[in-house]
């Protein structure tokens, strides 16, 4: 009787497998399957393999090998399509693309202050600290009063030096002469100084007041205003311009406008509705001085409606050198004293002349719009100069 091949249960053996002879030992129990038997070669995978819908119903089902990698494909170009996209330069976006809406640009100069690290004077080898923060409170200095040569050093590059004042603060106001005023011509230190000074007024509230001229305007205007609206202390503000091509700009009228403790303000060659608009979120104002070289009859308007709306306005200055039409103007000034005499004159109401100190002003008629501005029966005004 003829021998009979051994089989598996449950294991079908293919016709061109026949020959294949598998050693005793590596034979799998009936409850296993052979990986040879049943998975093609690696280079018999089709490139793409469709998948029933009947198979995608069903989780517990793995999908071919083919498929998984085309859908690995497709997800990281994809997420490389969104990592790719750009704001625009109108600054939106398409709608497939979520940008972070609270990251944004820093407010800060082109020069970041880390960027400045050593910061060593250039001129005297001295070094600052200011990456520590400021220490000042009631009564007492902040950390660098004890090292105001090493600041100065920096500072006189814009024409500035950091004093102490009487009330345990910080000013900075114009530099004296010294001899280092000759090599401060680089545009660089003076860019890196500027920079410093951001940094100081937005990181120190011990300073409390600066006066600014033209010469530090002329090439640094952007981050001075940046350091003007970043200040954490400061009250006081002198811009000084006296350049008749240097005026203020949209720029620093926006940054004086941000701040909300500023006291007192001191500025020449301004455009009076700019800055008047510029001051009427402000509710702390208490002395304001303007000038300008020419006198135009149509700010009256502003004038009389700021005088108006700050009612913690006490001392108020007006100095201007000509008028704007080519009208002759008086070579002297009236002082008019706030006596009986002046009181039945309609321009000077006896309210505001008993409470002004003193009124300057000339004889013209071209000046009524702006007398009777300045002496309004509903400003605040206890000090008033208008002059020419």
């Amino acid at each position: 009787m003829a021998k009979r091949k051994p089989t598996r249960e449950g294991v079908a053996i293919r016709g061109d497998q026949v020959g294949v002879q598998v050693p005793e030992e590596q034979v799998p129990s009936d409850d296993e399957t052979p990986a040879d038997d049943e998975v093609p070669a690696d280079d018999e995978v089709p490139a793409e393999v469709e998948v029933p819908a009947e198979v995608e119903e069903h989780s517990d089902i793995e999908k071919p090998t083919g498929v998984e990698e085309r859908e690995n494909v497709e997800a990281l170009e994809n997420r490389e399509a969104l990592e790719d996209w750009q704001p625009l330069e109108n600054g939106e976006a398409p709608e497939n693309v979520q940008l972070q809406e609270d990251v944004e640009a820093p407010k800060a100069p082109s020069l970041p202050v880390g960027e400045i690290g050593g910061l060593c004077s250039p001129y005297a080898g001295l070094t600052i600290d200011h990456r520590r923060p400021c220490t000042s409170r009631k009564g007492h200095l902040c950390h660098i009063v004890a090292n105001l040569k090493a600041w100065n050093r920096f500072f006189w590059v814009l024409r500035l030096e950091l004093q102490e004042d009487a009330a345990f603060q910080l000013t900075l106001v114009p530099e004296s002469d010294d001899p280092y005023i000759k090599h401060r011509t680089i545009m660089e230190e003076r860019h890196q100084a500027a920079t410093l000074l951001h940094h100081l007024l937005a990181n120190h509230r011990c300073v409390t007041q600066v006066t600014i001229k033209d010469k530090m305007l002329c090439d640094q205007e952007q981050i001075v205003g940046l350091a003007i609206s970043d200040s954490l202390g400061l009250k006081r503000i002198s811009l000084q311009l006296i350049s008749p091509n240097v005026i203020i700009s949209g720029t620093l009228a926006e940054a004086i406008a941000s701040l909300t403790r500023l006291e007192s303000l001191e500025l020449s060659d301004i455009d009076v509705r700019t800055i008047c608009n510029a001051l009427t979120t402000n509710k702390v104002l208490v002395r304001l001085e303007l000038e300008v070289s020419t006198l135009r009859l149509e700010h009256a308007t502003a004038i009389k409606q700021l005088l108006r709306t700050k009612n913690t306005l006490r001392y108020f200055t007006f100095v201007c050198s000509v008028i704007d039409d080519d009208d002759d103007v008086g070579s002297e000034d009236e002082a008019i004293p706030p006596d009986a005499s002046n009181n039945n004159n309609e321009d000077f109401p006896q309210q505001e002349c008993l409470r002004c100190r003193t009124i300057l002003f000339d004889d013209d008629d071209h000046l009524d719009p702006w007398v009777s501005a300045l002496l309004d029966n509903e400003t605040s005004i206890t000090e008033l100069t208008f002059s020419m």
